[in-house]
């Protein structure tokens, strides 16, 4: 039994010492308290920049998210609003893409196998009223 726990930490301290090949998603509150949403919308409409905003919204937070290394647009916005739902958040304004270089590699090792272009999407969580 003690075997096999040894082993099983020892692949998860493995597996999580791994960097650069996971999506990365920051959160940055624009609001003293904390959001507490009863219902969550499955549904997050994007404006991007440049786009008219005719409604009245609530900001919740800062959104970015940066691609893991294969990661095309499709699969980039689709974390952007899946993190603007878990925020109670039914809309993301001021849209912008970008790219950021990021490593990949093992922690504690000085060299880092390779580093790629991240696919990056960041914009404001807004709650509409």
């Amino acid at each position: 039994m003690l075997k096999r726990i040894i082993v099983l930490a020892t692949i998860i301290v493995v597996s999580y010492s791994c960097i650069g090949y996971y999506p990365k998603e920051i959160f940055t509150p624009l609001q003293d308290e904390t959001i507490n949403c009863t219902t969550k919308d499955t549904i997050v409409d994007l404006y991007f920049e440049g786009e008219p905003i005719n409604f009245e919204y609530e900001k919740i937070g800062l959104i970015e998210v940066h691609g893991a290394n294969l990661d095309n647009d499709k699969d980039v916005i689709l974390l952007l609003k899946k993190m603007a739902i878990e925020k109670c958040c039914n809309a993301i304004i001021g849209i912008k893409k970008g790219n950021t270089v990021r490593e990949s590699g093992l922690v504690f090792v000085e060299k880092h196998e390779y580093t790629y272009n991240s696919t990056t999407y960041f914009g404001v969580g807004v709650r509409k009223k």
